[in-house]
C-alpha cells in the first residue's frame, strides 16, 4: 500500500476541524435550546464577525510561518548566520511581540473582539506553569 505524505492529509483534516468549530461551537452559552437551523443562521451575522480577532490571527500566522521557515532552512539549506535565516527570525520576533501587544490591547479594552489567547490566563500561576512546561517539553 503506498504511503500518503502528510502534506496531503493536513489540509482536509484542518478543513474538517474548522468546519466543526464554526458550525458546532456555540456562539452564546444560553440555556435556550435552539434548532440547528437557527444556530446555523446565527453564525453569519455582523456581530458574530465583529468578535473575530483578525489582527491577532494574522500576526500569529505570520510569526509562526516565519519561525518555522527559518528553523527548517537553518543549517541545511542556508547557514545560521545568513540573512535568509536571520531576516525571518527577526521579523517573526517582531510579529510575536506585536501579537502580544495586540492581545493585551484587546484584553484590556472592552471591545466586542475576543482575543485568540487571553493574556489574563497567565495571571494564574498554575496555567502559566503548564504553558511554560509544555513549551519547554516541545522544544526538547
Amino acid at each position: 500500500m503506498p504511503r500518503v505524505p502528510a502534506d496531503c492529509i493536513s489540509p482536509p483534516a484542518a478543513a474538517v476541524a474548522m468546519a466543526l468549530i464554526v458550525f458546532l461551537m456555540p456562539s452564546t452559552f444560553s440555556k435556550h435550546d435552539h434548532s440547528l437551523i437557527t444556530r446555523f443562521l446565527r453564525r453569519f451575522t455582523y456581530s458574530a464577525f465583529r468578535r473575530v480577532d483578525y489582527m491577532g490571527t494574522g500576526l500569529m500566522l505570520c510569526a509562526s510561518i516565519l519561525l518555522v521557515l527559518a528553523l527548517e532552512q537553518a543549517g541545511t539549506r542556508y547557514p545560521w548566520k545568513s540573512s535568509a535565516i536571520l531576516s525571518p527570525l527577526f521579523i517573526s520576533m517582531f510579529c510575536w511581540l506585536s501579537f502580544v501587544q495586540c492581545e493585551l490591547r484587546i484584553d484590556t479594552d472592552r471591545t466586542d473582539e475576543e482575543p485568540i489567547f487571553p493574556m489574563r490566563l497567565l495571571k494564574d500561576r498554575v496555567v502559566a506553569g503548564m504553558i511554560l512546561f509544555v513549551d519547554c517539553f516541545i522544544i526538547l
